[in-house]
């Protein structure tokens, strides 16, 4: 996954996911959209998602994801937490 260096939008919204969110997501430089709201995500937010610098829009609502938000999340323009 953290191969697909131009990958720009990773739309994953109500499908049932279930586990942690890969940290191989952080090495996609060019994301600009991270969708993984509603699902069943579980564990901590990577802090490698915060090396992300193209990314805009992060929605990872209504899962049970546990820990703090990494610090270089909040800078983003559309954050659904």
């Amino acid at each position: 996954l953290g191969q697909l260096s131009d990958l720009t939008r990773i739309n994953l919204v109500h499908n049932q996911l279930v586990g942690s969110i890969p940290v191989e997501l952080g090495a996609l430089q060019a994301l600009q959209e991270l969708l993984l709201a509603d699902n069943g995500l579980t564990g901590p937010i990577p802090s490698a998602l915060s090396q992300l610098a193209a990314l805009r829009t992060l929605q990872l609502r209504n899962n049970s994801l546990t820990g703090p938000i990494p610090p270089g999340l909040r800078k983003l323009v559309q954050a659904e937490l």
